[in-house]
């Protein structure tokens, strides 16, 4: 059975796993801290049913329209269709598209602790897409300049809406 893409998600032997837990949105960081505080979501592809509905909220949250080809996340599916895995930005803890971006477009919010793209700040020069380890950097259909996932300021709707709980905003312990 050939995957679209290489497993990318938490696997049993990847040491970060013991060091996240579920996101309560009410706990502190260290020393009651919530500047340092930062997530990501993490898949549960075996929980995916491939309805699509994250694809569609993403796209309709951030465009403004029910397309999947403008969402900042993706399914991937088997070519034999038995397997769906959500493909995210895993919000670097070093992120190589922030360090290549010579127009410094891409940053970590203050607040959320996400890496963003300014869109005011690019130039599309594409760098970003070329150094994103999984793929996570697509280039807008319609305005042909790079997009990614932002936490939706630290609420993504993806997570809220999705049917299944395959989609889980996780705090990452021991972040700077």
């Amino acid at each position: 059975m050939k995957r679209t893409s290489p497993r990318l998600g938490v696997g049993g032997s990847d040491s970060m796993q013991s060091a996240w837990r579920v996101w309560s949105g009410v706990e502190a960081g260290k020393d009651g801290d919530f500047s340092a505080m930062r997530a990501r979501i993490v898949t549960k592809f075996d929980l995916c049913t491939g309805c699509r509905i994250c694809e569609l909220i993403c796209s309709f949250v951030k465009e403004g329209g029910f397309n999947p080809g403008y969402a900042r996340l993706r399914i991937e599916t088997t070519e034999d269709g038995l397997f769906n895995d959500p493909a995210v930005c895993v919000q670097c803890d070093n992120p190589a598209c922030m360090r290549v971006c010579p127009t410094e477009a891409i940053y970590r919010d203050l607040v959320t602790q996400a890496v963003v793209l300014d869109q005011g700040k690019c130039n599309s020069c594409g760098l970003c897409l070329q150094h994103c380890p999984i793929g996570m950097i697509q280039v807008n259909p319609g305005t042909s300049t790079p997009t990614k996932c932002d936490l939706c300021g630290g609420d993504p709707q993806c997570v809220a809406l999705c049917p299944t709980g395959a989609l889980v905003l996780v705090e990452i312990l021991g972040a700077e």
